[in-house]
């Protein structure tokens, strides 16, 4: 389910609904706090949504190593 999260999420952000993605996106992280990729999905939603402070707390969570693992 977190990787179905993850690109709800993903693809919420590419139409412009970063509010529904941001919503996605923390259900994937609660179900998988390991996803780099729901990380800095949410991080950049929230950043969409003015809400770069908490952004950034989420993005420092995800260790960049991950987010670019195959």
């Amino acid at each position: 389910m977190s990787n179905i999260g993850s690109q709800l999420g993903a693809r919420y952000i590419a139409l412009g609904d970063n509010q529904r993605a941001v919503e996605h996106l923390e259900t994937a992280l609660r179900l998988d706090p390991s996803s780099a990729f729901a990380h800095l999905n949410a991080s950049l939603a929230l950043y969409f949504l003015k809400r770069s402070d908490q952004g950034r707390a989420i993005r420092a969570q995800c260790d960049p190593a991950d987010a670019w693992a195959p």
